[in-house]
């Protein structure tokens, strides 16, 4: 880190772009995200998304945290995120048995009816070309 206010010369910055694994997995992260946003797009959801819906069509009800940490999301983003998809009627939030403070997301009757009609879509990103990094 250059504290001095100085820059960085523009050839050490391609540098460090083009050898250092933190950066390239970032990079590679957000160009991923981006074609699987793309390619769920038809459906009205992000890729973020599917990943939640998929994860809540397993045989448990994880509170937001155990859906955080299954995810690898952070907390306060996927609550972000359960709340768009319950304004869009996908999942509910229902509250927790023993804790009536803990909430639990579930997905609506309709959408477990739906839960596997992204799954062609992930046919079709199987089949898709490898994108360019460039």
């Amino acid at each position: 880190c250059n504290m001095s206010g100085a820059s960085i010369p523009l050839a050490t910055v391609a540098e460090i772009r083009d050898t250092c694994l933190c950066f390239a997995a970032q990079r590679a992260a957000r160009v991923l995200a981006r074609r699987f946003d793309r390619l769920f797009a038809p459906l009205g959801i992000t890729n973020q998304q599917f990943s939640m819906l998929v994860a809540l069509s397993g045989e448990w009800q994880p509170r937001l945290g155990e859906l955080a940490d299954f995810l690898g999301a952070d907390p306060t983003t996927l609550t972000a995120a359960v709340r768009t998809l319950e304004k869009a009627g996908m999942i509910t939030l229902v509250p927790d048995a023993a804790d009536a403070r803990v909430r639990r997301p579930q997905l609506t009757p309709s959408q477990k009816a739906a839960a596997w009609r992204p799954g062609r879509l992930v046919v079709r990103i199987a089949r898709a070309k490898t994108p360019s990094y460039k």
